[in-house]
């Protein structure tokens, strides 16, 4: 399960939650670009997070007091917007 040990890979992570959480049936992440000619080794594209399969949305996701969640197939997402984290957590059956 990634766990970001630093503000990038925190905020990484929470960026994929978010998406996620908000996602429909067909959707694409798309990592901001802050110029034509920014460097892709800005960008961390091999991130355990971007690595991981949740399969497909059970339902839309909800919220308890500023705590976002949605099952999946294959795990549970979550976004802590008191906090700033995020957890991914595979369901038991598909846990490696």
């Amino acid at each position: 399960t990634p766990h970001g040990n630093n503000a990038v890979e925190v905020d990484q992570n929470n960026t994929v939650a978010a998406f996620m959480l908000a996602r429909g049936e067909s959707a694409m992440l798309e990592l901001p670009v802050a110029g034509a000619y920014e460097a892709m080794s800005t960008y961390d594209v091999d991130a355990a997070v971007l690595q991981l399969d949740f399969g497909e949305a059970i339902g839309a996701a909800t919220e308890t007091g500023g705590v976002f969640t949605r099952r999946f197939a294959k795990g549970t997402i979550q976004l802590d917007c008191n906090n700033w984290n995020s957890s991914f957590t595979p369901s038991e059956e598909y846990d490696k």
